[in-house]
């Protein structure tokens, strides 16, 4: 037979006799007790000394840290059970315990047998928690892989919200036309609250029921066949305003427009007015250029017409007999005498100089013509020409000499603005009718004015300009003019020397150009913000020729492809694939303009060599008038990224994991750890619910379940399931709703904690055994306080002593005071306090009663009603004893009747108690301070633990006061 394994126990006690009677007992029991007097030496011991089984720990160790303390020390060091023996039963100090992996609690008067149970139910109690630790530790690791994984999926989750809340695009899903969801752009574009929208059909955001029912028609005609439908419509606001849309959609389900269509909402209200702006401008410039009685055109790099207006067309033609067209070659349609001549000047033009130059064409007619270069980023792109008729001009020169009066006819009639300047001051010489109209000044005032004093320049630069054109290095000007009505408008300047009476002046003719200007500016701003608004996409954003060669990108492409724009301009899109995808890149791009195809999944390249994983979408449109393709292609390799994490943390799971179908609850794919937990095989999972597997009752997963539809999740839920070979499993189970467009899923994590509870049922009843202990040890120690008295008094009645008879009696009423207390203790859920009004108006009558003259002594009872605690009430308690059995020995005596005034008073937390007789009084020369009597020497003593005051004095009898402060 293996003998019993000796344990070694620390008993920590700071009273010694009491310490070395324990250890006695615990000796006799077969334990090996090792003593430490203080908490700072079970420390010490607890570290020297690796043999140590479990720590016997009193709780008040006098000075120095207590017994809470030093076990909180002992427990982070060392795993070791610590069971707390103390006299005390207040419910703070039991608390303070409580606060500390403990393992009971023992009261220090508990009989061996008691302290042993309790040692005994520590071990156990400590080696279930061990097994509790361990099994704590596998679920800890299980919910964190369920943790991460959820996580990971709400991260995918939010990022999802994320983009629908922060898309600068209308976002929302309809089903039947109904608006079930929707993001927050929708509710500013039209000014509605979200629940002002959802669940209402989306008929009321239409001005009319045909713009409603033409987007129902065309949009779902499309879907039918393209799988995709864009119309342009427009939505009514709240304030009443009506906005341009660009409504996109695609159903959830090809086959079933009944689950729903998610759709996407651009507000292109200032688009279309802009492009109504741009046509008005387009309209407003060719009028302007059209209604021009000078030669425009414009020609590209390449010498090809870019704009003719029609007066130069017409002029030509008169001319050389050719018509002339947008894209014809300008050197093509000269004769051939003439084609080096334009071909110098041309070249002189897009080599970035502004030339001007006189010109007699065949039919003798005198022009000016000015060439200025066209800059595109710098970049001189094409060349403007302006051919003024200076054929009028010459003659005004030839008039001026022989005809005065002919040349004012002819000057003053003219419907253009002109001014004779002199150069060398700026003085007006001559105006015609329509300058005195445009300027707003009559001829006269005219003719006494400078033209520094209509031109905003300063003087110096109209001189400077007025030199250029009298020496004819510049003919051509744009300048600000001032009206007399102090507007300000923009005028082109035609400008040149004459001869007239041996003296050179200016000859201007002027022409307002402030609405040209003004629309030039509008357009300049407009393609601006389309550029801002184009570069500011995240997504790869491509427009190709129709040969599939890139035009322009957004600076997403520059910026994530690596390449300059230069680098890209003109080579063929497939460039940004892989060699080996390019065929198939090309091919797929085909089907998706035939509409054969949603999307090309090929990905994109960089320049250094990584691959990005895309989704690229394209459709026909018109780019600077001309046929084009448009490609977005978005960066799908964080959706890919996410997928990936999330399949290896489901399928890597601890925890057994499932993924079932919303709507009819079967099982889309589990985790190897579901199968290992129920015993199931794959093809008896995937499929089926729960309810037909049988490991969850119908009735549980209607509770479970309609919580979690509820609030979209549920967390650790308890639950028990039955695996395959009928064996029921203690679980958590935890599970969140996904959704993926309309479609909905339910993610499902469980724990097993079949071990756990099962060491929790353990624990439960040993823990109801202590209970029962508890409660016996109370009993006991309160018949044995019965016993103690009942023996007290029948030894007292057995003697003839009367010093001893009267101490046996002392006794007995102590005990019974402290029997009270205890009483009152036991019947209290706080251990720690007493009310002073339940407590000592029974103690008072009780150590009366034990008088036999009892019942001819008056008693008047005055307490308040608070609360003290138990170590300060039990040693009051003793001083009434004491004070009580003195009145009722010497007060009364020879006396037929008595009164007994007790008073107990507190004011902020000051008691004073008072007990007055009406009895003999005091003995002549009593001295407080001489007696030798066990009662009052017992009553000093005790009011001096109290800190406070004891004096006696005679006052129509005997009066006690004693005072002190709680």
């Amino acid at each position: 037979m293996i003998a019993e394994e000796i344990k070694t126990l620390m008993l920590v006690e700071d009273e010694m006799i009491i310490a070395i009677g324990k250890k006695m007992e615990l000796e006799k029991y077969g334990y090996n007790v090792i003593h430490a007097n203080t908490g700072e030496q079970s420390v010490t011991l607890s570290t020297e000394n690796r043999e140590i089984d479990l720590i016997l720990m009193d709780i008040d160790l006098g000075k120095g840290i207590d017994g809470t303390e030093a076990a909180a020390l002992i427990i982070k060091e060392k795993d070791i059970p610590v069971l707390f023996m103390s006299s005390h039963m207040e419910p703070e100090v039991v608390e303070k315990t409580e606060r500390i992996t403990s393992y009971g609690y023992v009261v220090k008067s508990s009989s061996i047998t008691v302290l042993d149970a309790s040692i005994k139910m520590a071990f156990k109690l400590f080696d279930a928690q061990k097994e509790i630790n361990k099994q704590n530790m596998l679920i800890k690791a299980g919910n964190e892989n369920l943790r991460v994984t959820i996580e990971d999926l709400e991260i995918g989750r939010n990022r999802l919200a994320s983009i629908f809340r922060a898309a600068p695009t209308g976002i929302g899903v309809v089903t039947d036309r109904i608006l079930v969801e929707i993001n927050q752009r929708i509710c500013e574009m039209t000014g509605y609250q979200e629940e002002e929208l959802i669940g209402r059909n989306a008929r009321f955001l239409y001005p009319t029921q045909e713009d409603f029912d033409s987007v129902g028609i065309e949009k779902y005609e499309q879907i039918k066949h393209k799988g995709t439908g864009t119309v342009e419509t427009r939505w009514k606001c709240k304030d009443g305003k009506v906005i341009d849309l660009l409504l996109s959609s695609t159903p959830l389900d090809v086959n079933d427009f009944g689950k729903g269509v998610t759709f996407t909402a651009l507000d292109i209200t200032e688009l279309k007015q802009a492009k109504r702006i741009e046509e008005e401008i387009t309209a407003n410039l060719n009028s302007l250029l059209n209604n021009r009685k000078e030669s425009i055109w414009s020609i590209d790099s390449n010498y090809n017409y870019i704009i003719l207006n029609d007066f130069y067309k017409e002029a030509y033609y008169s001319v050389y007999n050719v018509v002339l067209k947008n894209g014809m070659n300008a050197l093509d349609a000269l004769p051939p005498e003439q084609v080096e001549l334009w071909k110098s000047k041309y070249n002189e033009a897009l080599s970035g100089e502004a030339i001007v130059f006189e010109f007699t064409n065949p039919g003798n007619q005198n022009y000016k013509v000015s060439l200025n270069p066209v800059f595109t980023d710098k970049e001189v792109t094409g060349v403007t020409a302006l051919s003024i008729d200076i054929t009028d001009r010459k003659q005004t020169e030839e008039l001026l000499k022989s005809n005065e009066a002919q040349y004012q006819q002819m000057f003053q009639t003219n419907v253009a603005i002109k001014l004779i300047i002199d150069p060398d001051d700026g003085q007006l010489v001559d105006v015609n009718n329509a300058a005195s109209e445009f300027y707003g000044y009559d001829k006269q005032k005219l003719c006494s004015m400078k033209i520094s004093d209509i031109n905003i320049l300063s003087q110096d630069e109209v001189k400077l300009e007025m030199d250029n054109a009298k020496d004819e290095k510049r003919l051509y000007f744009n300048f600000k003019h001032r009206l007399a009505s102090g507007e300000i408008r923009d005028v082109e300047v035609y400008s040149g020397p004459i001869n007239s009476e041996n003296k050179t002046l200016l000859y201007s003719i002027i022409h307002d150009i402030t609405m040209s200007k003004k629309a030039e500016d509008l357009i300049k701003q407009t393609r601006k913000n389309y550029e801002t608004f184009f570069d500011s996409i995240d997504d790869f954003l491509f427009v190709l020729d129709e040969q599939g060669n890139i035009i322009h990108t957004n600076s997403t492409v520059i910026d994530r492809l690596g390449y300059s724009v230069e680098e890209l301009s003109g080579q063929s899109v497939l460039m940004v694939h892989t060699p080996e995808c390019r065929e198939e890149a090309g091919r797929i791009v085909g089907e998706m303009l035939a509409g054969t195809a949603d999307f090309c999944p090929v990905p994109i390249m960089t320049k250094s060599g990584n691959q990005i994983p895309v989704e690229t979408r394209v459709s026909p449109g018109v780019w600077n008038g001309k046929s084009a393709i448009f490609g977005v292609t978005k960066d799908i390799s964080r959706v890919q990224l996410s997928e990936e994490k999330f399949s290896k943390l489901f399928h890597l799971n601890p925890s057994a994991c499932g993924l079932s179908d919303l709507d009819d609850h079967t099982y889309l794919e589990v985790n190897e750890a579901f199968y290992n937990l129920l015993g199931f095989g794959k093809n008896e999972v995937i499929g089926r619910t729960a309810t037909d597997l049988g490991i969850l009752s119908s009735e549980a997963i209607n509770v479970i379940m309609s919580k979690a539809d509820s609030q979209g999740n549920v967390r650790n839920v308890e639950a028990k399931l039955k695996a395959k070979n009928g064996e029921v499993k203690h679980v958590l189970l935890s599970s969140e709703n996904i959704f993926v467009q309309d479609k909905g899923y339910r993610f499902t994590a469980i724990s097993d904690i079949t071990e756990r509870k099962i060491a929790e049922d353990k624990i439960k009843s040993l823990l109801e055994e202590k209970e029962l202990i508890l409660k016996e040890v109370h009993h006991r120690i309160k018949n044995n306080m019965n016993t103690l008295i009942g023996i007290l008094s029948l030894q007292a009645d057995t003697l003839d002593d009367k010093l001893c008879k009267e101490a046996l009696e002392d006794a007995e009423g102590r005990v019974g005071s402290m029997m009270i207390l205890y009483d009152k203790l036991y019947q209290s859920d706080n251990f720690s306090e007493v009310s002073v009004k339940e407590y000592l108006p029974p103690l008072v009558t009780e150590v009366l009663n034990n008088f036999p003259n009892s019942n001819v002594i008056n008693l008047n009872i005055d307490v308040d009603d608070f609360i003290m605690g138990v170590k300060e009430i039990q040693t009051l308690g003793i001083i009434i004893n004491e004070l009580l059995t003195n009145v009722m020995k010497y007060a009364f005596t020879g006396r037929d009747s008595g009164l007994i005034k007790f008073s107990l008073k507190e004011n902020k937390r000051e008691i004073t108690l008072t007990l007055q007789d009406n009895g003999n009084g005091l003995p002549l020369g009593f001295d407080i301070n001489k007696t030798k009597g066990f009662g009052l020497v017992l009553i000093k003593m005790l009011t001096q633990q109290l800190d406070g005051s004891f004096t006696i004095e005679n006052h129509n009898g005997t009066r006690s006061v004693i005072k002190f402060t709680l």
